[in-house]
């Protein structure tokens, strides 16, 4: 019964968050989970360069009450490149970008992640939400500009 509640709640706050999007004009989805093992997220549609996932992370809620994670997660396929070269750009980028993660998993996938702490129980406000997701767009800005990322369609 717990799960299904916080399931709920869960979809309830990624869709307010949707909404909060789709309020300054970007296309945002929620995507409920199709099985037990996967999670429901929100899918927020990039300009040019594919989507970026909303997600909170589960915690134990015996030990982690009035605390929820979301995280921001980005992936893409890198072309083909020197791997020595890549992993050296990794590198580089992560002592420079202020927030996140970068990693090159494999078949050159690139993920870029973002962990925010919230409240469990009081929803974030628009203004702060979107501000909170305005940082993370311009660490994919840096991002973007500093690597090669093929345009999606």
């Amino acid at each position: 019964m717990e799960n299904k509640f916080n399931q709920a709640r869960d979809i309830a706050l990624l869709n307010l968050y949707a909404g909060y999007l789709l309020d300054v004009g970007l296309v945002a989805t929620v995507l409920p989970s199709e099985s037990p093992k996967s999670l429901d997220l929100l899918q927020v549609k990039l300009v040019d360069n594919g989507y970026l996932n909303l997600l909170f992370v589960p915690l134990d809620k015996a030990t982690f009450k009035t605390l929820a994670v979301i995280q921001f997660h980005y992936q893409f396929e890198l072309p083909k490149l020197d791997e020595l070269n890549l992993l050296k750009k990794i590198n580089q980028l992560n002592q420079e970008i202020p927030i996140g993660k970068l990693c090159l998993k494999e078949d050159n996938i690139f993920e870029y992640s973002y962990y925010m702490t919230s409240s469990l129980h009081v929803p974030l406000s628009k203004e702060e939400f979107i501000e909170r997701f305005s940082l993370v767009l311009s660490q994919l800005e840096a991002i973007f500009s500093r690597m090669p990322i093929p345009k999606s369609n």
